[in-house]
């Protein structure tokens, strides 16, 4: 859906993890991918529906003192879902402060900034690593450090990556499935246990990195067991993972918090057609 161009327009590309989520919390890398579904924003005088009244005043405020006018995301679209892990409120931001930039150019630092001042607007204390992979236009890896994120932003992978996400309905929040897999760690060998955690990621990127897509795909199915093993799926989202990997996908595995919404799917190439899926799933496509 494109926005009209007589306002400042801004856009910005979504992000999906594409292994290590969970585990992260525990000191273990995640990878992370520029998702290409995308939110566009139109700036305006008046606040689109829906909008959250503090991310709205903040900005106003930002706009401001940045260009002399109180401007604030006015309009809305794009094809990002909301609330499915996939880092919608950070493309919200960036896109807004893209449109920004428009009207006078912003540094580098500052929008980065600004963006994860939005994030805790959205998400009190957020990792940090959506807003980065966000403005990232390859894949990243983030690691959670006691002086905050260490991130990296790795090379294009080579050849042609075909993914796509299975929405599904949302359920637990994060912070409940975060709790979740942390209890259950707690009650197994939780160093062995993130040791084949931080092992499978590795692989993972090692397979991303050299172009080799079964590799990648078996780790993701790999990972999504982990996962599952510790509290973070559901029964649709192994359901799910079961029909993939039946209908010929290379790799399947939820994404995000879990819990619920969404899953990631690496298809052999773009043509792939799912097999039939619930009503309720949702399915967008995207490549590297």
């Amino acid at each position: 859906m494109n926005l009209e161009a007589n306002k400042p327009t801004g856009r910005a590309h979504g992000k999906c993890i594409l292994i290590g989520e969970h585990s992260v919390v525990h000191g273990t890398p995640a990878i992370a991918l520029p998702a290409g579904l995308f939110v566009e924003v139109e700036l305006g005088d008046v606040a689109a529906a829906g909008l959250s009244p503090e991310f709205s005043s903040w900005f106003s405020a930002l706009a401001q003192k940045h260009v002399d006018y109180p401007w604030v995301p006015a309009r809305i679209a794009g094809d990002l879902p909301q609330g499915s892990g996939l880092g919608s409120s950070a493309a919200l931001s960036v896109a807004a402060l893209r449109a920004l930039d428009q009207l006078k150019p912003i540094a580098a630092a500052n929008l980065l900034t600004w963006a994860d001042e939005a994030e805790r607007i959205f998400h009190g204390n957020p990792s940090g690593v959506d807003v980065r992979a966000v403005l990232a236009d390859t894949p990243i890896r983030y690691r959670r450090t006691e002086t905050g994120p260490h991130i990296d932003a790795l090379a294009k992978p080579p050849g042609a990556w075909h993914f796509q996400l299975w929405i599904t309905p949302a359920g637990d929040s994060t912070a409940t499935v975060v709790a979740r897999v942390s209890d259950s760690l707690a009650r197994t060998d939780k160093i062995s246990e993130l040791r084949l955690a931080a092992d499978s990621i590795a692989a993972a990127e090692a397979a991303l990195m050299s172009g080799n897509a079964a590799a990648l795909g078996a780790k993701m199915f790999d990972f999504h067991r982990w996962l599952a093993r510790h509290g973070a799926s559901t029964t649709l989202l192994d359901q799910l993972v079961d029909q993939a990997r039946q209908g010929g996908a290379l790799g399947a595995k939820l994404t995000g918090g879990g819990g619920g919404g969404a899953m990631i799917v690496l298809a052999p190439d773009a043509d792939w057609q799912p097999p039939t899926l619930p009503s309720q799933v949702d399915i967008r496509r995207f490549s590297l």
